[in-house]
């Protein structure tokens, strides 16, 4: 007769089967995972997906109450207590190898290796000692002995131990992986003494697979957070570069010219040095910044830039603006480096005054910012330089607000490069 006991007893061996499976296929399947950290989950829970698997089928054969199933019962039975330890040194080498120990060599793992040995020597001895530590009898029920409690030692030691190594290199851990494995050790040694005490309930189990499925998610979230850091990092660095890419002869011809103008024309100088003392704090200030930046600011930038290079070409260099919307935010250095690279490629003594045009505009989805110029090409750059700046920029776009740059020539020459910014950045 089924009880609602033995309901549940079901229940919960199927849900843990279920998180312990599910643990397998995220492990195998995710790509942020490393190396060691997947080949540690793939031994944790597929010991759990037999270990489970055990108990739910020796579940069903117990509850048979058939002679004729008494032998299943008991392999089900020595499985169940075989698989139940085989995580418990696993968790000590993952303890000795996240704080930078050869887990291999040390006296603390070799001694959890030998109590585990010990451990399937108690289990295997169980089932030849007559009902000493428990049997399954001849009517198929199961029975504990006198020394059952001597089955535990060796699991409750092996829990101790990986407290003992926790606890002296806690502070070697990250907060998350010390809530973590406190949760992943404690949990499982709590559950042997209720189940000591509570019998027929398969908390032990269950309270494994969850503690194990616990510490799967955090090292998993952490990695992302890790990966997500190392991105920005470099989202960050590739800001710096550019702020830091200022060509040297732009800054001896931009002093030059502003030594000229102090006596040629001293009012334009002071407007020059103004407008280079702005365009500098800007790209120094971009360094800084880790996120997008008001569009108003990027236009402050290269307006400065652009004044500056003006003067340096009288009569050879003419701008237009055309930007009526900008309420809308990029990544710091966009406009300005793209600009930059039409005045770098674009003036050509021998043709004619290089015409730039920035323009913005608003759209359904979002806003799009055009800089055309009537240089020779964007193709015609030298070692392909400005495909690697603006593959950069690129690069930071869509990371950084999921924007995205398109390049092309344009029908009447010259090269128009368009910025599109999704309207929730």
């Amino acid at each position: 007769m089924i009880t609602w006991f033995d309901i549940v007893n079901f229940g919960v061996l199927c849900a843990g089967l279920m998180l312990a499976v599910l643990g397998l296929i995220l492990n195998l399947s995710l790509l942020v995972i490393g190396k060691w950290n997947r080949t540690f989950f793939s031994c944790v829970f597929a010991t759990l997906v037999l270990h489970v698997l055990s108990c739910l089928l020796l579940q069903i054969f117990l509850h048979m109450h058939d002679p004729h199933y008494a032998h299943l019962s008991r392999i089900g039975l020595f499985a169940q207590d075989v698989f139940a330890s085989i995580y418990k040194p696993v968790i000590m080498a993952d303890l000795l190898h996240l704080a930078g120990e050869n887990w291999k060599k040390n006296p603390m793992m070799r001694t959890a290796i030998a109590i585990w040995c010990i451990s399937c020597i108690l289990t295997l001895a169980a089932q030849f000692t007559g009902g000493v530590f428990y049997r399954v009898t001849d009517e198929n029920i199961f029975v504990r002995g006198d020394f059952y409690p001597v089955l535990l030692i060796c699991p409750v030691t092996l829990n101790l131990m990986n407290l003992q190594v926790y606890f002296e290199r806690k502070e070697k851990y990250s907060r998350r992986k010390r809530i973590s494995f406190s949760f992943m050790i404690l949990l499982p040694l709590i559950t042997i003494f209720i189940q000591f005490f509570l019998r027929g309930v398969w908390v032990l189990d269950m309270g494994v697979v969850v503690a194990a499925f616990f510490l799967f998610v955090n090292i998993v979230q952490e990695q992302i957070e890790n990966d997500i850091a190392v991105r920005e990092e470099s989202i960050r660095q590739q800001a710096v570069n550019l702020a830091l890419q200022m060509r040297p002869h732009f800054i001896y011809n931009t002093m030059m010219s502003i030594y000229y103008l102090c006596q040629k024309d001293p009012e334009k100088a002071q407007q020059v040095t103004l407008d280079f003392t702005r365009y500098l704090r800007k790209n120094f200030t971009a360094v800084s910044s880790m996120r997008p930046v008001p569009f108003r600011e990027e236009m402050e930038h290269t307006r400065a830039y652009l004044a500056v290079e003006k003067v340096r070409f009288e009569g050879s260099l003419k701008v237009e603006y055309d930007t009526p919307y900008m309420d809308f935010s990029l990544p710091p250095l966009t406009l300005q480096p793209i600009v930059e690279n039409a005045v770098k490629y674009g003036l050509d003594p021998e043709r004619a005054p290089l015409e730039i045009r920035v323009s913005s505009v608003r759209t359904e989805t979002g806003a799009v910012v055009t800089v055309d110029d009537n240089g020779p090409g964007f193709t015609s750059g030298i070692n392909g330089e400005p495909h690697v700046a603006l593959q950069n920029i690129r690069e930071r776009l869509s990371q950084m607000c999921h924007g995205h740059l398109e390049i092309m020539e344009r029908k009447e020459g010259g090269t128009r490069v368009i910025l599109f910014i999704p309207r929730d950045v």
